[in-house]
């Protein structure tokens, strides 16, 4: 498993089927929508392997989320 932390920026990067890998929860259609999207990690749930965002109220499956690198953060507050 991937080491994130609270407060950590992370970005939704794929769709994964309903309890991947031991994820407990399922992907619903509403999900779809935040693929692509930057989040900040408020909580982390190891034994179901999934984090929950300060902005939205879905948890998610902790393989569905990348690190966001502090330069990269850099570039989307200075986009057009």
């Amino acid at each position: 498993m991937r080491n994130f932390k609270i407060g950590q920026k992370v970005r939704i990067y794929r769709k994964l089927p309903t309890r991947y890998n031991g994820w407990q929860n399922s992907w619903v259609k509403d999900m779809d929508e935040y693929i692509g999207k930057i989040f900040t990690i408020e909580y982390i749930h190891i034994s179901s392997k999934e984090v929950y965002f300060k902005e939205i109220a879905l948890g998610w499956p902790i393989e569905a989320i990348q690190p966001i690198s502090e330069q990269l953060m850099f570039s989307f507050m200075y986009e057009d």
